[in-house]
């Protein structure tokens, strides 16, 4: 190189460093983002640190929320910290009421922009329910939902010559065929037909009235409506399953054996179905038995709804931020089907990837978690106190039924009247003075 060029090289750097040429885009400000998580190293593991290695200029301030929710985190309260902290990215918030409010920013018009953001490769199901919370709008996004499915047995079914439960079956029918493994003559007592993963059959008639669509309340959450057909049909149903064998609860000493996730009658082989999250895969790797994948009980009237599907990674950018556009950055890159991919792991804490193909497991069986859509339910706001207190009371009278001490009939008319007077003793310490 002679002595003319290495001189017009220098002259060029010079110039170029002169003129900021540093290599960082016009719009590559240093920016600070400030983001509502459960924690900051969480958030940082998960999305924090590969974003901000792509993303030099950018700063992620967590704004960590697990100290409120063990405190009990109202949505007043939630709000009242938003304009306290004056966030860019919200998390886990009631979309419709924010939408309202208008606290979001509309994403719309930034999705139709996105080459990371594959709206055709998403659960469908989940990104129309977040449309029809936000008004036929997208002002959130999540990357993962949860979503229970029903879990059976293959080989038991086999050796019962049992037919196999199919996708979209009511919580009768499944209880239907879990007598069958209670009366036939091939079990010795040591087989159940059903496994509820909860302490007390009353938590399995109240899961079933949640699939129902049905309350302990009118929908103003003043008036108790336990004594009615329905509720009766529910706990006939689970009453005389646990009666007759069908179904099997957690009992008082179970918990002290084990893991009850890991060790339990159907990851044991002696229940033919349970309902559970995605988490159960991972407890069925090393199963001894084949088993199998349905869509979980279903209301017969939306056959097509799930009472247990749910966003788990709700992000949204607050209407206040001043950094809408590097926020949009970030929320592009949490929802991105890149992303996506490379934490597609089915199962991790129950939850499951928006994007289907980005499970690196990919199973046939996996289709039964997307193929409902989000039950759009209501259920009425009563105060904590009565509810913890009134669920003992039904706990209780409901085991006397089971032990043939009490009635069923009786026990409704009784709870009716115990829960409409427990109800308005706790209303009248909600209302203002």
């Amino acid at each position: 190189m002679n002595h003319k060029s290495m001189l017009l090289k220098l002259f060029l750097c010079l110039t170029c460093l002169a003129a900021g040429c540093t290599g960082m885009k016009s719009e590559d400000k240093a920016t600070t983002l400030k983001v509502f998580y459960y924690d900051k190293e969480s958030f940082n593991d998960i999305y924090g640190k590969l974003f901000t290695s792509q993303n030099p200029h950018v700063e992620i301030e967590v704004v960590p929320l697990n100290d409120y929710y063990k405190k009990g985190f109202s949505e007043e309260g939630y709000r009242e910290l938003v304009k306290k902290e004056q966030p860019d990215l919200i998390f886990n918030f009631n979309l419709t009421s924010f939408v309202e409010d208008g606290m979001l920013v509309d994403l719309e018009p930034l999705l139709k922009k996105s080459k990371d953001v594959n709206l055709e490769r998403m659960n469908k199901n989940m990104t129309a329910y977040l449309r029809n919370k936000g008004g036929g709008r997208l002002f959130g996004l999540s990357p993962t939902f949860q979503s229970k499915a029903l879990f059976y047995n293959k080989t038991l079914f086999d050796q019962f010559g049992i037919s196999y439960p199919t996708d979209h079956m009511s919580w009768e029918e499944v209880l239907q065929l879990a007598a069958r493994f209670a009366k036939s003559e091939r079990n010795a007592g040591k087989m159940y037909g059903y496994y509820h993963n909860t302490r007390h059959p009353f938590w399995l008639a109240k899961d079933i009235a949640e699939t129902d669509g049905l309350s302990l309340t009118d929908a103003a959450g003043k008036k108790i409506m336990i004594n009615t057909p329905s509720w009766k049909r529910i706990f006939d149903m689970v009453i005389t399953g646990t009666k007759e064998g069908g179904i099997y609860i957690n009992q008082p000493g179970d918990a002290q054996k084990g893991n009850l996730l890991l060790e339990n009658p159907f990851t044991q082989g002696r229940a033919a179905m349970t309902v559970e999250y995605s988490y159960e895969l991972g407890y069925l790797s090393s199963a001894s038995f084949e088993w199998g994948i349905v869509t979980e009980p279903v209301n017969p009237a939306t056959p097509n709804q799930s009472a247990s599907l749910d966003p788990t990674e709700l992000f949204g950018i607050y209407a206040g931020s001043k950094n809408i556009d590097s926020a949009w950055q970030l929320l592009e890159y949490i929802n991105s089907e890149k992303l996506s991919k490379m934490n597609g792991r089915a199962g991790t804490h129950g939850s499951l990837p928006t994007y289907l193909d980005s499970m690196q497991k990919k199973d046939s069986n996996m289709e039964a978690f997307y193929k409902l859509s989000p039950q759009d339910a209501y259920t009425p706001s009563v105060p904590q106190e009565f509810s913890t207190d009134f669920y003992e009371q039904v706990r209780q009278s409901m085991t006397g039924v089971i032990e043939g001490e009490l009635e069923l009939d009786n026990m409704l008319i009784e709870m009716n009247k115990i829960g409409q007077f427990k109800l308005d003793q706790a209303l009248k310490k909600t209302k203002p003075a």
